[in-house]
Formats: structure tokens, C-alpha cells, sequence
């Protein structure tokens, strides 16, 4: 079923239709669906292979609505009329809607019809088909990238009235919805970019203490900026491993830029994917020192890796499985039935279909009963097979992005199984973008509380679902993530769950933190974001193990007075909650790496910030800052530092100490004036000034050879002002309106 169909001349609306199509589909779309409306657009060409009209047909009797392109190249195209006249002979007039993107349709309210049918946009089938004038939106102006962009304001407006129609909305209530959808998608993404900080820090807390890979490359280098700079280009899987290559072949490197022994050498290789694996290959000898491996002979063979040094013989179709291949890599093949071949293959144990369109497991699967580890992540599957119960020696179940809605019981007999991603994986999320439809299960069955070896779960969690009190059955649990589309709850017998080293519970609705919570002396991470807390135990401070803390968008009106005693805190994030003063103690921290403060009501801050000497990150924005203390020129790690959407009307001149600043963000402030001490901010790349009442810029910004952006909009700047900043910095991108970039 499509909520539109769109016809359109595709040698004139090209770009426009597909423009069109993803703005519908997004506009107002709750952050948990992938797309709002469902639109459907032929990208072939009609003229050129007729028979695919039949194709055409069947989506225009699902279609609900069809939106035709006016355009003199629609009124004249074959396929267009074609489609009209089909609509017209199976459907009501009265759900053609129109976007004019060429020409004209003027419409003659005495007469009730369309004046000029001869040289108007429209087909010629619809001549004379209207008794009153049919709904439309002008889209004529919409030529450039940037008109079609869904930020445009004119192209949102009509965007708006159009998607306001295909809902059966006014277009006022069609504007709050995308406000609410709007405020939705900033808080998934907020909260799940502070679940992948939390996640990065538990994987590597010795990485973030003390900042030890701040000058990486120069202690690779030395002296050898070209060099330094590459190593600083280089990718490395999950922040740990570089592929490299000498003359005997390939490896593996840390940040440190040392040789990995254990991940071995190989005649060729590939980096680890999102699968957490590397494709790697090896002259097998006679005597093959891998551990999996039955060959004979001589010749190159596959092998995948996994990141502690385990090699497994693999093939990647389905036709190349023998005995001798334990491991199957079948991601990213589109798949959208499994091969039967796959389930003789009953010596497996590793099965790899991530990224597929599987809608169906089928029983067989019970037969591959070596599986260790079976990913199914990214596919659109709906459910799962009893037979999967009969898996016993599995380990790793990874199910997250599909369309699951229901655990089955089945799932409790996997009683050696260690990891359960049902949300997301690590890996993915390090190396995909954040912008996903998690699923959210409506049924847990209690059957989950026989997983006595499970280590890790991770799981979404519908807002009328019932989280089994079972959970708290899990003892050897060491990580437990729940995320919830709307304020879950959970069962008292979580807080039983006292082995845990992560506890995420974002969007879960807490009400109070227990002071059971005193007790979890292995935490390492916790994360309560979006959890309706308003108070805080006291038994929190006892975890001194802690290096990550989240405990945004709640209604926390007080900041923990003695949070010194948290002395191993790396990460701090107490963002979007109502706190108004911050308590000295905080320049105790002397771990802390990130610091996230935004969308309180802090007016001033402690001179003891400046104490947090290996902070990188901090985030002040959207408070009701008036001033900085001079002390915060002694953050002599800062990197990155957001003070936008304060009232500050003035910067210290102690923010020129700021020498490792790249990232500058001082955007809707009061700020009349820069001191001359910014041009000391020798590594700055970004600086953000929008939205501020600057006359003029201090010449001492030519010395900011590094600046790369420089935002300059909504400020009372002449233009020669602005000219002779782009002199002063000629390699800079300035933007002095949005979109607008100076040559």
C-alpha cells in the first residue's frame, strides 16, 4: 500500500521527483520508523521498456493518492497521460494532487475550469475533468540543490501543505507534528551518540584517562609533520587496529603504531568490517599451524580473524563449503532466501548474513548445530523459528535492525549462549551513522531468565511491553542495555543485577534510582538517560570504579555536591536537566575527558574548571551564561568547546591559552566584540559566530593559518568587513548567510 504515487516527465523532473520523495517520506517521520509515508517513484524510463507498465498498474492500484509533476513536458509526455488516464478509470478525481514545476495552470473560478487547456502543465486527459479547483503547490522556484533542500523554508512550506494533504491533517497540525518529531530525533540521537560514548569508554577506558593519544602521531613521527599527519588519516577498526603491509606481507598495528603479534601475518588481508571480522588469506603448508584447518595442500586460502587472533577457514558462497570451512561470510549479498545448500554444511560454526533482505529463517537452521555464532543482523525479519532452540552450542545471536516484535520461548534453550544483541551491535555502531530504526519487541518471554551464561544483552523495548521480573535471574550478566521508544518500565528484580560492569537504560522509565544502585561495585558505565530522575541517592558516589556517567534529559534540579568521590569519571554527561550552579568539587575530577553541561540554567561557572587538565570535550550550550571565568584558559587539553546559545557579552582574554582548540562554537550570544587573544588559538579549525551583534572581527584572526570554517551569519557585519576577513584568511570557507559560502 503507497500513501502516493508520483508521475512526473523524467526528462524534466529528474531531480526534482526524488527531491520530492525523500522530503515527503521524512517530513514529521517519528525517529523510530524509517520513513513516514510510503511513496512510490519509477526510476525507469517508461518510453523505453513498455513492459513494465504492468508493474505500473499494480502500484497505482495501492497508491492512495497520486501526485502528477505539471509541467509542459508532463502534458506532453505518452507515459504521463497514460498514468492519469488509468488513475481516472479506477480511482476518484479528487485525489490527484499537483505540484507545478514548469509553466503554468491558471484556474478561471467563474467558470470553473483551467484557463488555456491548450498551453497549460497539464495532460491533456484532464481537460475539462474538474468541477472545482483541484489542490496544488507551486514548485517552480525549485531549481538548485539547495531550493530542493528540506532546510529551505520554501520548499518546506509547500512540502508541509502537500504532506498535511496526504495525512488527512491541516496544515497547522501538521507543522506541531513535525516539531514533536523533530525534538524526538534530537533526543535518539543525543542519547544514542552518548550510548556509543559510554560504550567507547568501557572498551577502552585507559585510552580516554589522561588523554594518552593526544599526540600519537607526533610520537610516531617526531619531527616528520608529513608523516604524522598520515598516521593521524590512518582508520582504525573500533580505535584499536590499522591494517599494514611490509614486504613479507600484511598486519596489524595498535594506535602506538606497534605490530599486533596476535592477530598474525597473511599474504592478504582486508581491514575488520562491521562484522567484527577481517578477510584475510594464507599459504596453508603441510603443517598448518591453524588451529581450524585440515588442508594439505599449498595453495592460498581463506581464512576471517576475529579481534583476539582466532583464525577460522571461511568461504563466502555458499557453493565453496566443504568440510573443511567452519566459517560462511555471506554479508552484504542481498539475499533474500537462504541458499538450502547452507544447512549441509552442519560442521559450521560461524554464520555471517548481516545486511541481507531475509524476511524468513526457515527450520533447517536447527540442523547447523556447531554454530557458535550467527549474525542475522539488518535484514526484515519478522520472526523466528522455533527450531532456533536447537542451536545449543551457540554463543553470539546478533538479531538487531530487523522487524521482530516478539522474542519466541524457543529462545531459552540456548543455554550456552553469551551475547544477545537485539538493538544494535558495537561494531555497528562505531561504524555506521546514527541515524536507525531500533527495533522495539512487544513480548519477552520469562524463558530469557534460563540464559544463566548470557554476559551481554542489548534490547528496544515497546512502551506497553512487560519486561519479565526473569531478567533478574541473569547473575553473570556483565552488560545490559534497554533502550525504549516511550518511558518502559522495568521490574524491581534488575537491581538483583549487581555483576554488571555497563547498566544503559535509556528512555526507561526509573522514577527513582534504588540505593541498591550502592551495591554495583563492578560499574564501569551508567547511563540513565530519559529516565524521569529528579533526585539523586547518595549511594551513587560509592561507585568508584565508575569512568562513564549519563544522566541527560532528566529533571535533576541539583548537581551532586561531593562528586569528587566519583574520582575515576572520564565522562560526565548531565545535559538537558535543570540544574543552576555547579559545586566547586567538580575540579577534582582529574580524569575527566568529556564533560557535557548543556540545556540547563547555569549562569556562572566555578573558577575550579580550570583544573580539569585532561578534559577534551565540554559542552556548555543552551544555558544562561553571561561570562567565562579566566580560569578556563587552563584547559590544556580542550579540544572541542560549545558555548552556543548563552548570553555571553564577552569572551576572557585567557581563552588565547586555549592552544590544542580546534572546534569553537559561540553562536547566538551577546558577543559585540572578539578580544585580539583568539588569534592565539593556533589549532582552531572551526569557529562558529552566527548570531551575535559583531561590528567587526580583530585582525589577530589572520593568525589562524588552521581555521578551515569560519561562520560569520546573522551578525550587523558589512560586507567589506567580511571582504577583508577573507583576505586576511584566504584558505578559510567563510559563511555569511546560510548556504552562502564566500568565494
Amino acid at each position: 500500500m503507497y500513501n502516493a504515487f508520483i508521475s512526473y516527465s523524467h526528462g524534466a523532473d529528474n531531480n526534482f521527483a526524488p527531491a520530492l520523495q525523500s522530503a515527503l517520506q521524512k517530513f514529521a517521520k517519528p525517529w523510530y520508523k524509517k520513513r513516514n509515508l510510503e511513496i512510490f517513484r519509477d526510476e525507469s524510463n517508461l518510453s523505453v521498456s513498455p513492459l513494465l507498465w504492468n508493474n505500473i498498474t499494480i502500484a497505482l492500484d495501492a497508491a492512495e493518492y497520486l501526485i502528477l509533476l505539471a509541467s509542459p513536458a508532463s502534458e506532453k509526455s505518452k507515459w504521463v497521460n497514460k498514468e492519469v488516464e488509468y488513475w481516472l478509470q479506477h480511482k476518484s478525481i479528487d485525489t490527484i494532487l499537483f505540484a507545478l514545476t514548469e509553466g503554468s495552470m491558471h484556474w478561471d473560478n467563474d467558470h470553473n475550469c483551467f484557463l488555456d487547456p491548450d498551453c497549460n502543465s497539464l495532460p491533456p486527459v484532464l481537460d475539462g475533468a474538474f468541477d472545482s479547483e483541484p489542490f496544488y503547490i507551486d514548485m517552480r522556484q525549485a531549481k538548485t540543490e539547495e531550493d530542493l533542500s528540506i532546510n529551505n523554508p520554501i520548499f518546506k512550506k509547500e512540502i508541509l501543505k502537500l504532506a498535511a494533504k496526504l495525512h488527512g491533517l491541516q496544515p497547522n497540525d501538521m507543522a506541531s507534528e513535525e516539531v514533536v518529531a523533530h525534538r524526538k530525533v534530537i533526543l535518539i540521537r543525543n542519547t544514542a551518540f552518548t550510548l556509543l560514548l559510554c560504550l567507547l569508554i568501557a572498551a577502552s577506558v585507559a585510552g580516554f584517562i589522561a588523554n594518552q593519544q593526544k599526540n600519537k602521531a607526533t610520537n610516531l613521527a617526531g619531527s616528520n609533520i608529513k608523516l604524522a599527519k598520515a598516521f593521524e588519516s590512518v582508520y582504525f577498526y573500533t580505535d584499536r587496529f590499522a591494517l599494514s603491509k611490509n614486504l613479507m606481507g600484511f598486519y596489524f598495528t595498535d594506535k602506538s603504531g606497534d605490530k599486533v603479534e596476535k592477530l598474525g601475518e597473511w599474504e592478504e588481508a582486508q581491514q575488520f568490517s562491521y562484522t567484527g571480522y577481517a578477510r584475510v588469506k594464507k599459504i596453508n603448508l603441510l603443517s598448518s599451524v591453524f588451529e581450524y584447518s585440515n588442508d594439505s595442500d599449498s595453495g592460498i586460502s581463506d581464512y576471517i580473524i576475529d579481534t583476539s587472533g582466532n583464525s577460522y577457514r571461511s568461504a563466502y558462497d555458499p557453493k565453496d563449503v566443504d568440510s573443511t570451512i567452519i566459517a560462511l561470510d555471506l554479508a552484504d549479498k542481498r539475499l533474500e532466501i537462504l541458499p538450502k545448500v547452507i544447512f549441509n554444511g552442519q560442521q559450521l560454526q560461524i554464520l555471517l548474513l548481516p545486511n541481507n533482505n531475509l524476511k524468513l529463517l526457515p527450520e533447517a537452521i536447527g540442523r547447523l548445530k556447531n554454530l557458535k555464532r550467527l549474525d542475522l543482523s539488518q535484514n526484515r525479519l519478522m520472526s523466528l523459528p522455533n527450531a532456533i532452540g536447537e542451536l545449543k552450542d551457540l554463543e553470539i545471536l546478533d538479531l538487531h535492525f530487523n522487524e521482530l516484535k516478539v522474542l519466541p520461548a524457543a529462545i531459552g534453550q540456548l543455554t550456552n549462549l553469551k551475547e544477545l544483541h537485539l538493538l544494535f551491535s558495537f561494531q555497528g555502531l562505531l561504524m555506521h551513522n546514527l541515524d536507525v530504526s531500533p527495533t522495539y519487541f512487544d513480548v519477552i518471554p520469562k524463558e530469557i531468565g534460563l540464559l544463566k551464561n548470557l554476559t551481554s544483552l542489548d534490547m528496544g523495548i515497546a512502551s506497553q511491553a512487560v519486561l519479565p521480573k526473569e531478567i533478574g535471574e541473569l547473575k553473570s550478566l556483565e552488560s545490559l542495555i534497554l533502550f525504549s521508544e516511550s518511558s518502559a518500565s522495568v521490574p524491581k528484580e534488575i537491581w538483583n543485577l549487581k555483576n554488571l560492569r555497563s547498566l544503559i537504560l535509556n528512555g526507561i522509565h526509573v522514577d527513582s534510582l534504588p540505593q541498591q544502585i550502592g551495591q554495583f561495585q563492578r560499574l564501569k558505565v551508567l547511563s540513565l538517560s530519559a529516565a524521569h530522575l529528579s533526585i539523586l541517592p547518595d549511594e551513587l558516589l560509592w561507585l568508584k570504579d565508575l569512568s562513564a556517567l549519563s544522566l541527560g534529559f532528566n529533571q535533576l534540579k541539583e548537581f551532586p555536591e561531593h562528586i569528587e568521590r566519583l574520582k575515576n569519571l572520564a565522562m560526565l554527561d548531565f545535559s538537558n536537566n535543570e540544574v543552576k550552579a555547579l559545586p566547586a568539587t567538580i575540579g577534582e575530577l582529574k580524569q575527566l575527558v568529556f564533560l557535557t553541561l548543556s540545556g540547563n540554567q547555569l549562569i556562572t561557572l566555578p573558577k575550579e574548571i580550570g583544573s580539569l587538565k585532561t578534559l577534551s570535550s565540554l559542552a556548555l550550550n543552551k544555558n544562561k551564561l553571561s561570562l567565562l571565568p579566566k580560569e578556563i584558559g587552563n584547559l590544556d587539553s580542550l579540544k572541542s568547546l560549545y558555548l552556543n546559545g548563552n548570553d555571553l557579552q564577552s569572551l576572557p582574554e585567557e581563552i588565547g591559552d586555549l592552544k590544542m582548540l580546534t572546534l569553537l562554537d559561540l553562536k547566538q550570544n551577546k558577543l559585540a566584540s572578539l578580544p585580539a587573544d583568539i588569534g592565539r588559538l593556533s589549532n582552531l579549525k572551526s569557529l562558529d559566530l552566527s548570531g551575535n551583534n559583531l561590528h567587526s572581527l580583530p585582525e589577530e584572526m589572520v593568525k589562524l593559518k588552521n581555521l578551515k570554517e569560519l561562520t560569520l551569519y546573522d551578525n550587523p557585519l558589512a560586507n567589506e568587513e567580511i571582504m577583508k576577513i577573507k583576505e586576511l584568511l584566504p584558505n578559510c570557507k567563510i559563511m555569511s548567510s546560510p548556504g552562502l559560502v564566500i568565494p
